[in-house]
């Protein structure tokens, strides 16, 4: 299984997708981290992922789907955040990972 981190740009003015968020779920195991990032594991490739999730855009609105690797970091996470990011990369590599010392509650 791969780690992505998910991102897009929403263009119609007061956008909320409902089916993107079941499409970008139904990949894998997903976070919903921040507004408009997921990280997402999955046995999907990336333009696999990508093509699963674009069909829940409009053609105006923009997306990237990027494979995070053992050189990641982070901060200002949450605890439980941040154990679930580390425990997502080193899933990728026996690299060890790196984060900053920073993490929330």
């Amino acid at each position: 299984m791969a780690l992505y981190l998910v991102t897009y740009e929403l263009n119609r003015p007061g956008s909320f997708y409902p089916a993107l968020f079941k499409r970008i779920e139904s990949a894998g195991a997903a976070w919903h981290l921040m507004e408009t990032t997921w990280f997402v594991q999955t046995d999907l490739s990336s333009t696999q992922l990508a093509d699963r999730i674009k069909d829940a855009l409009d053609a105006t609105d923009k997306l990237v789907v990027c494979k995070v690797t053992s050189d990641s970091a982070w901060w200002a996470l949450k605890y439980s955040e941040s154990e679930w990011l580390k425990h997502g990369v080193a899933a990728q590599s026996a690299e060890p990972v790196f984060e900053m010392e920073l993490a929330l509650g």
